[in-house]
């Protein structure tokens, strides 16, 4: 029972592993998610430990969809594709969250299964188109792997997939700027807001450099059909310089 984050408390008296991918920092979120999952009565009462955790953006599974073709899953009565499952996978957890089930997110293991049983299965070419995605998604965090082990831990942060905070070194020169949104019970409104950054430097005669960041954020998820979408887009705002 440990208490949030400040900004969190707005939403949450008790923080959970739900919201425990909180840090700019992804291996401080993971390390956190998996601290938590391992002392829940889930794991603990078993003796189960984590050697680590992947984060996957719905980018990935849309990719992955794309190579492996459209999933039909009959007893759930819904078709995940490269397209619409971001949609579809959004709808079937919050029906079943209105309807108080006490697994909402069982529609993701079923898919995972499938997903797993077709990627065994893959050819040559089609192995090939996902080898050269991978690299995408660790360019673009879409794909992030956290490891306790410190021998790998660092060799996934050589090839950049670590999710790790750029930290400038000692004798850094220069700027440095990140900008950094936190959902905080925005229900999934995310998806719809349009944001743009803007940084304007000015050097005086002096020689000094004078900064001006601008943040615009506008919401275009209100003529959306699904609730989910049209929530207030709640938002802990971090800049790092």
């Amino acid at each position: 029972r440990l208490v949030p984050p400040k900004p969190l408390q707005l939403v949450a008296t008790r923080w959970k592993t739900a919201d425990a991918n909180w840090f700019f920092n992804f291996p401080d979120s993971a390390s956190k998610v998996l601290d938590f999952m391992e002392n829940s009565a889930l794991y603990r009462d078993k003796k189960i430990t984590l050697d680590g955790a992947i984060a996957i953006s719905p980018r990935v599974i849309g990719d992955v969809l794309a190579v492996t073709g459209p999933v039909e899953l009959a007893d759930e009565n819904v078709t995940f594709s490269e397209d619409n499952f971001l949609d579809n996978i959004q709808a079937e957890v919050q029906e079943e969250q209105a309807r108080k089930g006490t697994a909402p997110k069982a529609v993701l293991d079923k898919l995972n299964r499938e997903l797993v049983r077709r990627l065994s299965g893959l050819s040559e070419e089609e192995r090939s188109r996902l080898s050269f995605l991978l690299r995408e998604w660790v360019l673009g965090r879409d794909l992030m792997i956290y490891a306790k082990q410190e021998s790998f831990e660092r060799f996934v942060d050589w090839y950049g997939a670590s999710g790790r905070a750029y930290e400038p070194a000692q004798d850094f020169e220069g700027d440095y700027l990140a900008v950094v949104g936190t959902n905080v019970g925005g229900g999934k409104s995310d998806r719809f807001m349009k944001e743009t950054v803007s940084l304007q430097s000015y050097i005086g005669e002096d020689g000094k450099v004078n900064n001006h960041l601008a943040i615009s954020r506008k919401h275009e998820g209100g003529k959306s059909e699904d609730w989910w979408y049209r929530a207030t887009n709640q938002s802990y705002l971090k800049v790092f310089v």
